[in-house]
């Protein structure tokens, strides 16, 4: 889908408020379309959400498990990042760092364990891992499916036939999440990794202290595992949602430009580009329950 910003700018300034509600009217109608889907099927017992950095499959994964448990689904929700080994024993990648998007950082065993025992009925305990800590806590929580119910397990290696027996399983369904749309500008067009490293330096600025120098050094080896590890899967999604908002570029002004416009390092030329045309208008008010709300983010004064 495309975006033609001229129009999307035009709605804005007319009325915020409506763009804002549709745009999450449209996405929220993506889950509950799956949602519905996934009440028909009655052999469905494990949803797999995928999706590359800072596409929303986080949130998604908890709005997609309240409109279940509305339909009557329990609705029992992992991560793969639960399954994290101790973080000295990550591998490390060239530039020095640890690799948490490795499938070697995962404990692939004790997550088809707990796969087998979700698809058999078993009581499957489920680890926790302390990222202060960087260690695994071996048994957080029990859980056993019912009748009704679903486990719906998301991260960057849910789709990977390591986990399961038979891949064509049809008590699995698979979701894959990421920003899909284009913002078409009249000379150039923002991509959907373009807006992704959008997000993340929102997030990574202002959450985790991270220079825009440090933000693209990594967004190099981010692409390259997404390539490795997620994209020779992605033709397994049952169903793609796309996560982009057509009001999110106004919010962003706000969040990033000013601390972005005179640090901006080479790989930054489209986003601040973009930025550039966005105008000042005032911050909408954002639903609680909006995937936004993982990447709006305001320096604190």
């Amino acid at each position: 889908m495309k975006y033609f910003y001229d129009k999307i700018e035009s709605l804005a300034k007319t009325n915020m408020e409506d763009l804002v509600f549709n745009s999450e009217l449209s996405f929220n109608s993506q889950v509950s379309f799956i949602a519905e889907k996934i009440y028909d099927n009655e052999d469905c017992k494990l949803v797999l959400v995928v999706g590359p950095s800072s596409s929303g499959k986080t949130t998604f994964t908890k709005i997609l498990a309240n409109r279940l448990e509305y339909l009557g689904i329990k609705a029992h929700t992992l991560s793969t990042d639960d399954y994290f080994i101790d973080r000295e024993k990550l591998p490390i990648l060239p530039s020095g760092l640890k690799d948490f998007d490795s499938i070697n950082a995962v404990d692939v065993t004790a997550l088809k364990k707990s796969i087998d025992g979700i698809l058999n009925g078993d009581w499957v305990e489920i680890p926790a891992y302390d990222f202060k800590t960087g260690k695994s806590t071996p048994k957080d929580k029990l859980i056993k499916l019912h009748q009704e119910d679903v486990v719906i397990l998301e991260g960057i290696h849910s789709f990977n036939p390591v986990f399961l027996d038979d891949p064509f399983d049809q008590r699995v369904l698979r979701v894959s999440i990421m920003p899909r749309s284009e913002f078409v500008f009249d000379d150039f067009t923002l991509y959907p990794d373009d807006l992704r490293l959008l997000r993340r330096s929102i997030r990574d600025l202002n959450l985790r202290g991270h220079t825009f120098d440090a933000t693209i050094r990594q967004w190099k080896e981010v692409l390259s595992a997404e390539e490795t590890y997620i994209k020779p899967y992605l033709h397994r999604s049952d169903y793609r949602v796309d996560s982009v908002y057509a009001y999110e570029l106004f919010v962003y002004k706000h969040c990033i430009y000013e601390a972005l416009k005179n640090h901006a390092p080479k790989g930054y030329e489209v986003i601040l580009k973009t930025l550039e045309r966005i105008p000042y208008l005032p911050i909408p008010t954002i639903p609680l329950e909006s995937v936004l709300n993982e990447f709006v983010h305001f320096i604190k004064e």
